[in-house]
């Protein structure tokens, strides 16, 4: 489920019971653990998985970013932490005061509320144009315009 986003070179347990920190861990998702994948449920307060052989899933990357933008009280899916959605400030799960059958149609809305974001692939002409950017903010020139109107001033 997991394994195929980690590079071959990467050896990691099979359980959660051979994971070294197995004993001490109180993360709700375990990626070693399909059970809690399937049916668990993470809040943004909750301890997330520490073990450095799985850190760089994108999932668990998702999760330390909500834990420091999303809203306490209401929770994520394995479904949803999968999901390559924008990770804004008071983004919200679900809210745990739902009813069961709710549960399909709240993931449906939260879904069509957080679409999959498209990689984005910068052409030349746009590194052009960041960097020229980046070039007149350094000197605290605002538009192109302006860099036109204060030419005869030496920036360095």
């Amino acid at each position: 489920m997991f394994k195929s986003d980690l590079s071959p070179d990467n050896k990691i347990p099979e359980t959660p019971e051979e994971c070294p920190r197995f004993k001490k861990c109180d993360a709700s998702l375990c990626p070693l653990d399909s059970d809690s994948l399937k049916n668990g449920i993470w809040y943004p307060d909750e301890e997330i998985c520490k073990y450095q052989e799985v850190n760089q899933l994108e999932w668990i990357k998702r999760q330390r970013k909500l834990s420091e933008k999303a809203q306490f009280g209401f929770y994520f899916t394995y479904e949803m932490l999968n999901h390559k959605f924008i990770i804004r400030n008071g983004i919200k799960g679900l809210d745990p005061n739902r009813t069961e059958s709710q549960e399909q149609a709240d993931l449906k809305k939260w879904f069509s509320l957080h679409p999959e974001t498209k990689e984005q692939k910068i052409t030349p002409e746009h590194l052009e144009q960041l960097k020229k950017g980046r070039d007149l903010k350094k000197r605290g020139v605002r538009k192109e315009n302006d860099e036109k109107k204060y030419a005869h001033k030496r920036f360095s």
